[in-house]
């Protein structure tokens, strides 16, 4: 697979990974809504678009249920891209 099909792949998956843990957070599933959002993050990191790994990382925050260690590993994520 190119790079350019293998990136638009990379893309399209981090937005369905995205698309699935919006709808687990309407059934309340958090731990698998924290887990797509963190798999989405991987596939944009992937992919080049640090834009988006912030965007997703910023989502997985506003997690009430996250543990205060987790959000502060986060946090220092976010201020390394």
């Amino acid at each position: 697979m190119n790079e350019y099909k293998l990136k638009n792949s990379l893309l399209k998956e981090a937005q369905n990974s995205l698309k699935r843990a919006k709808e687990y957070a309407i059934d309340g599933d958090t731990l698998r809504e924290i887990n797509n959002l963190i798999l989405s993050a991987a596939y944009f990191r992937e992919a080049g678009n640090y834009e988006k790994v912030r965007e997703t990382l910023m989502e997985i925050l506003k997690i009430d249920k996250l543990p205060i260690k987790i959000k502060s590993d986060i946090m220092e994520e976010i201020q390394s891209l």
